[in-house]
């Protein structure tokens, strides 16, 4: 799914920048242990810890899609971003001005996000002028 980032990012270049938040982990294996294929970090205890993660994501995104080039910030230990807009474990928002102006929400069935309703929203509040 992350990796379909990079070429809305193409497209809407010049009309919309991209960034990614990484929070806290969602699956932590002293926390929430569901499987060496989800579960595959401890929750960090620091900053420092959870931005070696957030490289993590990085490096393992861009060996599958090199084109990945979107900007990562990190939440801080007191997790104000992910308790400011309830976006964990995850979440897309397009935000206009501090505003949020759209924000996804997953499928009722799989509890997953698409990037079809993100793209939509922007292909219509975005559209390039005549």
């Amino acid at each position: 799914m992350l990796g379909a980032l990079p070429g809305l990012q193409e497209a809407f270049h010049g009309r919309a920048a991209f960034a990614l938040v990484y929070i806290a982990e969602a699956h932590a294996s002293d926390e929430w242990p569901v499987g060496l294929s989800i579960s595959h970090a401890r929750a960090p205890r620091t900053l420092p810890e959870r931005m070696e993660l957030a490289r993590q994501l990085v490096v393992r995104t861009q060996r599958q899609c090199p084109s990945w080039n979107v900007p990562v910030l990190v939440d801080g230990m007191e997790d104000l971003f992910q308790q400011s807009f309830a976006a964990w474990p995850m979440r897309f928002f397009v935000l206009d001005g501090g505003r949020v102006v759209h924000k996804a929400q997953p499928d009722p069935e799989t509890c997953t996000y698409h990037l079809d309703d993100l793209e939509a929203w922007l292909e219509t509040n975005l559209a390039c002028p005549p």
